[in-house]
């Protein structure tokens, strides 16, 4: 959001360079958020749901679900 403005207040674009620029940062942010999602948060959470994943160091600490 910051980058955007930043472009904004820097660039002074047209309404209709906007018309082009906000449809593409849209798109492109989700395109990112896909991609971290697949093949770094997925991985992650694949590996760290293993049964022989390391704990945490405060895994004797009691949820309180308990």
């Amino acid at each position: 959001m910051w980058i955007f403005l930043s472009y904004v207040e820097a660039e002074k674009p047209t309404p209709d360079q906007l018309r082009i620029v906000v449809p593409l940062a849209a798109t492109g942010i989700i395109v990112l958020a896909y991609l971290v999602l697949t093949y770094i948060d997925v991985p992650v959470r694949r590996y760290l749901m293993r049964p022989n994943a390391p704990k945490l160091a405060n895994s004797d600490v009691v949820s309180p679900q308990s």
